[in-house]
């Protein structure tokens, strides 16, 4: 007695299984380029571009290029010897920023409409190295300025949600 062997009919949707193949695939790259992102610092969390720097004629700013929406983050500047060290921050700066601490402390500020001075003493002959604390308080893009020892450099921030 030989057993009959039956065979089962079932239906293939072979072209949904097509489109979820094609949208599998799509998520993969979408996925691989948020990974790219990421390792770069277009997060804001670290990387190749998660930083720029500003340059006048002698002094720096090093400036996030990216941060994240009530994160901490931070602005190093290095003023160049003068007989006033000053830094300028554009009223811009304020709209989406909120300065936490600044080391050293100003000796004396100089509030104003459109940008506030922060007046560090004078070294002649010494750099002085300024870090600013600070947390971004609206995501979006912000273009502001920074005055470094007077000479006035743009830069731009984007703050993620």
């Amino acid at each position: 007695m030989a057993k009959e062997q039956q065979n089962l009919e079932i239906m293939e949707h072979r072209a949904f299984q097509e489109t979820f193949w094609r949208v599998e695939r799509f998520a993969w790259l979408l996925f691989a380029v948020v990974l790219v992102a990421v390792t770069l610092g277009m997060t804001g969390s670290g990387g190749l571009l998660s930083r720029s720097t500003l340059l006048s004629d002698r002094s720096v700013a090093d400036v996030p290029r990216f941060s994240r929406w009530e994160a901490p983050d931070e602005i190093c500047v290095t003023l160049a010897p003068s007989k006033d060290q000053n830094l300028t921050l554009a009223a811009a700066f304020f709209s989406k920023f909120q300065i936490e601490t600044m080391q050293p402390p100003p000796a004396h500020t100089d509030p104003g409409q459109s940008s506030t001075v922060y007046h560090f003493g004078s070294s002649e002959t010494e750099p002085l190295l300024v870090s600013i604390n600070l947390r971004p308080l609206h995501p979006g893009q912000v273009s502001y300025f920074l005055g470094l020892n007077g000479e006035r450099v743009s830069a731009e921030t984007f703050v993620w949600p």
